[in-house]
């Protein structure tokens, strides 16, 4: 029908748009024919007039020739307000869309419409009518709403971009993170050595990192492609190529402490872990333990040398945690006469008498001692008496060590029997306290005036050091002291010593003088070093008036301070050629009477205690 009128359309890229044309085409050359501005419809109904999308016709003078209902309702108007109008009339509102179809051609754009206070995109095509002679005679424009789906684009666009973004960034932190591994890897202090498995079996080594050059003194590119077999020969020898082979197909781990490896480039121990890293890929970690080994083997050595130390040592050596033994050597089992089992998880004590010399119980000594170690740190040195398995008691010298061993603390004794030693020191005591009496005996035969004094002297000064708290080795020194308290006459002349008529000045001096030739005669006797105190400072005053050095109040020794009261006690009680023995009574006052003056206040009154108790 449209070829009777001469009219044709030329093809365009989607002839969709257009098919509402065709029922319009005969009405359209009706108008420009007839010059009618009344529109026939003709079929249109069918076509147009329920299409979503906006048509509108217009002539060759841009005039509106036909509008599709979606198109009227969209610029709210009716056909007869339309109708043979100018387009740029009925579309004023809207210029920027004008100014695009001001020239006619075929064309597909997208553009912005804003209606009622909204915007709208559209997607619009123009295009050229034409009759069966060419000439053009019109155009349809096609205007669809796609502001859904240009919102729903843009949304699939942010999406898509949002997502580009996040994958790079993504992308980015994977190669960093593969960088930063690759650097630790490079730089960590194990070597890494990488294998691939080929179909044909064939362990290839692909990689290493920068420690592995270091630590294997190699350039591992000269391994890369070859098989382990040809890069490693003395692995051929082993199982650990085959292990590598299961660690890449299977994923199971391989690992050994050692693995000793030495060729005319590599010479060394290792210790490996292997893992697979991908698809028949893996990786092997190792680190050169060489010198830990030669450390561990001359740690051993040392160890069964100490060990021999230990078991070869002449003492008793104990080893004690919790204050019990862990550990002893041979000579702890001589020496005691138990096993090496009867021994361990037991305490000193309980190879010990009930009580120790000093007075204190076994355990309380142990506890002391043990405590002392291991709060101080120092060593601790004392005798202790022990029983052997045969009951037997015997007397040993202990030394107490601290020792550290992986942050535990445990104490080394080192035991010595001294029964021979303590012996043999008796005996010696012995033999000095004979001599001693011999002295003080002979000192006696030469001064007449004091027979008897020195053993009743003796006796007091131990008695009232004992009420004052003294005891052990301390008592003995001034046992000894008091024995020999006046030795110092010795160095006395006789026609002085032995005068009946009273003394002149300067022979008072020279009596004056014999604590200090006791001084002289005796420090040079180191057995009575310590007993120098009485036979040096018994003439000392409290008040600082005596002599020979004029000390007054607690400078003067403590044994000394005893002496004296006693010195005086038994020179009063007794009678002398030049005074009758005086009164216990008159005695008595008289020491109360130089209390704080001649005699020390506290030895004073101690001593009178005793005389009150009937002890002296």
């Amino acid at each position: 029908m449209l070829t009777t009128v001469g009219m044709e359309f030329k093809p365009f890229r989607d002839v969709t748009p257009f098919t509402f044309a065709f029922g319009n085409l005969i009405v359209a050359w009706g108008i420009f024919r007839y010059h009618l501005f009344d529109i026939i419809p003709i079929a249109r109904d069918l076509i147009v007039d329920n299409m979503e999308d906006l048509v509108v016709v217009l002539d060759m003078q841009d005039r509106i020739v036909d509008i599709n209902p979606s198109a009227l309702v969209a610029i709210n108007q009716k056909p007869s307000q339309v109708i043979g109008q100018p387009a740029e009339t009925i579309l004023s509102k809207w210029p920027e869309l004008l100014e695009k179809f001001d020239v006619p051609e075929n064309i597909n754009i997208e553009t912005t419409i804003f209606a009622e206070g909204r915007q709208f995109q559209y997607e619009v095509k123009s295009t050229l009518l034409h009759d069966k002679y060419g000439r053009y005679i019109g155009r349809v424009f096609v205007s669809r709403d796609i502001s859904e789906h240009t919102i729903l684009k843009n949304q699939l666009q942010k999406l898509n971009e949002e997502l580009d973004e996040r994958v790079a960034h993504r992308t980015e932190d994977l190669r960093k993170g593969e960088e930063r591994l690759r650097a630790i890897v490079d730089e960590a202090p194990f070597g890494a050595h990488l294998y691939e498995l080929e179909a044909d079996e064939r362990l290839v080594f692909i990689g290493a990192n920068h420690s592995a050059d270091q630590i294997l003194h190699v350039d591992h590119q000269q391994f890369i492609g070859k098989t382990i077999e040809e890069a490693f020969p003395p692995l051929a020898e082993t199982d650990i190529p085959a292990a590598y082979r299961r660690v890449a197909t299977s994923g199971e781990r391989f690992q050994r402490e050692q693995v000793d490896y030495d060729d005319t480039r590599i010479r060394g121990a290792f210790e490996i872990h292997a893992f697979q890293t991908g698809k028949q890929q893996m990786a092997v970690f190792f680190r050169d333990i060489t010198e830990r080994k030669k450390a561990e083997e001359a740690l051993r050595e040392s160890e069964e040398k100490h060990r021999l130390l230990f078991e070869k040592a002449n003492d008793a050596i104990f080893i004690m945690k919790d204050a019990c033994f862990v550990d002893c050597n041979t000579k702890a089992i001589e020496m005691f006469g138990y096993t090496r089992g009867e021994i361990i998880g037991k305490s000193p004590q309980d190879f010990s008498p009930g009580f120790q010399l000093n007075g204190l119980t076994s355990e309380e000594m142990a506890h002391k001692f043990l405590g002392a170690t291991l709060q101080t740190g120092e060593s601790q040195y004392f005798e202790w008496r022990h029983i052997h398995k045969d009951k037997t008691e015997f007397d040993v010298e202990v030394s107490l060590n601290l020792l550290e061993l992986d942050n535990e603390k445990f104490v080394q004794a080192i035991v010595r029997n001294i029964t021979e030693r303590k012996l043999a020191e008796k005996k010696l005591a012995e033999a000095y306290e004979t001599t001693l009496e011999g002295w003080a005996k002979a000192l006696e035969l030469r001064d007449k005036e004091t027979e008897d004094h020195s053993r009743r002297v003796v006796e007091l000064t131990v008695k009232l050091a004992k009420a004052m708290g003294i005891e052990g080795d301390e008592l003995h020194h001034i046992r000894r002291g008091a024995i020999l308290h006046d030795i110092g006459k010795m160095g006395i002349p006789d026609e002085i010593l032995r005068k009946r008529g009273k003394l002149t000045i300067s022979e008072r001096k020279v009596i004056e003088q014999h604590p200090v030739f006791s001084y002289e005669l005796l420090s040079r006797i180191p057995y009575l070093e310590k007993a120098i105190d009485i036979p040096y400072c018994h003439h000392e005053h409290w008040d600082g008036s005596g002599y020979p050095r004029g000390f007054k109040g607690e400078r003067i020794p403590l044994a000394a301070r005893i002496f004296t009261v006693i010195d005086v006690w038994d020179a009063v009680q007794y009678d002398r050629p030049y005074n009758r023995a005086w009164p216990k009574e008159k005695a008595i006052q008289y020491l109360k009477d130089e209390a704080g003056k001649y005699f020390d206040p506290e030895c004073v009154s101690v001593f009178l205690a005793l005389v009150e108790q009937g002890k002296i």
